[in-house]
């Protein structure tokens, strides 16, 4: 995956992260904004990340890999999207009907922590590799 710039991000209003292509983030976001990832690719954060806005998952996939305990906002995967990693994850997740919840990185078994409360909804799919 290629990086998508150096530097930390400090998010007061709103980051829309739109990419196709796989790509990864490894400063850390602040801030009180919200965090939009749209389009096909996987985005993987893997920096110490603790922005208070919440994060959308509208498409593609979120892996988070590093320590986002910090993070205390929601984190919502719409239908058609996935949330895994190996990181840490600070606020509650919801994973809407239709979305994947997938602990560990593609073909990796790994542990998904999260700090707040996890929903489930009706149609919502869980993928785990088992060792």
């Amino acid at each position: 995956s290629e990086s998508l710039g150096s530097g930390n991000i400090t998010d007061d209003s709103d980051i829309k992260l739109s990419q196709d292509q796989d790509g990864q983030i490894s400063d850390n976001i602040s801030g009180s904004g919200v965090v939009q990832k749209t389009g096909s690719g996987t985005l993987t954060l893997s920096g110490t990340d603790s922005h208070s806005g919440g994060t959308e998952v509208a498409a593609g996939t979120l892996d988070v890999d590093g320590d986002s305990s910090g993070a205390t906002g929601q984190v919502s995967v719409d239908s058609g999207a996935a949330l895994g990693g190996t990181g840490t994850i600070g606020g509650s997740v919801d994973i809407a009907g239709g979305a994947t919840l997938a602990a560990g990185d593609a073909g990796h078994v790994g542990t998904l922590t999260i700090d707040g409360g996890l929903t489930l909804e009706s149609g919502s799919t869980t993928d785990f590799d088992l060792g």
